[in-house]
């Protein structure tokens, strides 16, 4: 029953996703053409001189320029969106009448957000990739490829898997922070968004103390440790730290995220 409720989820969700990439897709190549227009000496000089062409070119940039942070804002906004209308809105009911269990269901949304976070920067980057191309990103990419390779070759690996490993945490991470706060909020009768705005400040202003308590903690401790390692063993002293209080962190949202929607769900 997961597998169907995340293709439905996948199906239901494409359609304002693929969209949002398309129109990103046109505006890419629409501006990458002035782009070469601009290039060609000859061609550029004379429309250079048309006040039209400036201002839709113009335009155009900014545009694109706009899209590219809707993309990221957009996917975001449209996930949460997601969550509530499916979760604790009106639609809850039909939902929860399913004979598919809360964990089911968190799970389903977790994965398909997750999806298209991951499309999004995809799309973006490759987007950012075909406006640079010709002007030496080409080359800037292998660049950066073979200094991977290098480092896997020098026995860098354990430590690109550790930045790689924080980082799909912290995408789990900003998915389920919203899912917790609206799991929360939904118990402040007739104000459920309010509720959630709170939660998250209350949870942001733990996340502070902890943060400050943990640092001290661990790292006050043993300044002088600090001090005499070199960057790489700091760094595996500090990507350590981060991986696991954002790994509890995970565990937490998603432990309370299940629990408000499977015990304290509330509909009316």
């Amino acid at each position: 029953m997961l597998k169907k409720l995340i293709k439905n989820e996948y199906i239901a969700t494409a359609r304002f996703m693929i969209p949002l990439y398309i129109v990103l897709a046109v505006l890419t190549v629409m501006n990458k053409i002035i782009l070469m227009i601009e290039d060609n000496s000859q061609l550029g000089e004379v429309l250079g001189e048309n006040i039209v062409y400036n201002f839709v070119s113009g335009l155009l940039l900014v545009t694109y320029i706009l899209s590219i942070f809707a993309v990221f804002a957009l996917t975001v906004i449209f996930i949460i969106k997601r969550f509530y209308d499916n979760m604790l809105k009106d639609e809850a009911y039909l939902s929860f009448t399913l004979p598919v269990t809360t964990k089911q269901h968190l799970y389903s949304k977790v994965v398909v957000s997750y999806t298209w976070i991951v499309v999004s920067s995809v799309v973006v980057m490759a987007s950012l990739f075909v406006m640079g191309a010709g002007e030496g990103v080409t080359e800037e990419v292998n660049t950066v490829v073979k200094g991977l390779r290098q480092l896997l070759e020098e026995g860098y690996g354990p430590e690109i898997l550790a930045g790689v490993v924080l980082v799909l945490i912290g995408i789990y991470n900003l998915i389920l922070l919203p899912y917790t706060c609206f799991s929360i909020g939904q118990r402040m009768n007739g104000h459920p968004v309010i509720g959630a705005f709170v939660t998250y400040i209350v949870i942001y202003m733990i996340n502070q103390i902890i943060g400050i308590i943990t640092l001290v903690v661990v790292f006050a401790g043993n300044t002088d440790g600090l001090e005499k390692m070199s960057d790489l063993q700091a760094y595996h002293y500090v990507i350590i730290y981060e991986i696991v209080l954002m790994g509890v962190e995970a565990i937490v949202y998603t432990l309370i995220t299940h629990h408000m929607l499977d015990k304290k769900l509330n509909l009316e």
